[in-house]
């Protein structure tokens, strides 16, 4: 497991960076134990609510198979900028078999709040290395830019799946209480 702790364009809250960097490894510790699947090469990215939502693009669109239309990558921001404004975190796998971890800084006030965030985003990037999912979350990524088309039916089973995931992640917060 490799994982790296990152600042971008955050002024202040200082505090914050020095608990995930405190944090991240005893809770990547808990989940490697823990959780199904391996945690392979993780990112961690500190951030602020204006700077999330072209991170989150940018960690997608390097998952695609093509280049999105200009439209569709407008559009996919203006719903990630809305997605971003009460967002704690956002996990996003790499073509690599990694994760990105993006971590809005304003959300978070107490160190409890950060253990728990991190539980929660570190399961998902755990769940990345399962079989199959990577290849999921990829194809649902390039028919979300209009790169490629899926049928109504994998749709389906993906959002099945996402919240089967979600309700997995939920279960494991309770492994904040041992780290915080």
């Amino acid at each position: 497991m490799n994982l790296t702790v990152e600042v971008h364009q955050l002024f202040g809250r200082r505090e914050i960076v020095r608990q995930v960097k405190r944090l991240a490894p005893l809770a990547a510790r808990e989940i490697t134990y823990t959780i199904p699947g391996r945690l392979a090469r993780v990112r961690l990215v500190v951030t602020g609510p204006k700077a999330l939502p072209g991170l989150i693009v940018e960690a997608e669109t390097a998952l695609l198979d093509g280049e999105p239309s200009r439209s569709h990558a407008s559009r996919e921001l203006r719903e990630t900028r809305q997605l971003a404004r009460t967002a704690q975190a956002r996990a996003v796998p790499t073509p690599e078999g990694g994760a990105v971890l993006l971590l809005n800084a304003m959300e978070h006030r107490t160190t409890h709040e950060v253990a728990v965030t991190l539980v929660h985003e570190l399961t998902h990037a755990a769940q990345f290395t399962r079989r199959g999912v990577l290849e999921r979350i990829v194809r649902d990524r390039n028919d979300a830019y209009g790169i490629r088309r899926q049928r109504p039916r994998e749709g389906r089973e993906h959002l099945r799946q996402v919240e089967a995931e979600e309700r997995e992640a939920y279960e494991a917060e309770y492994l904040a209480d041992r780290i915080a």
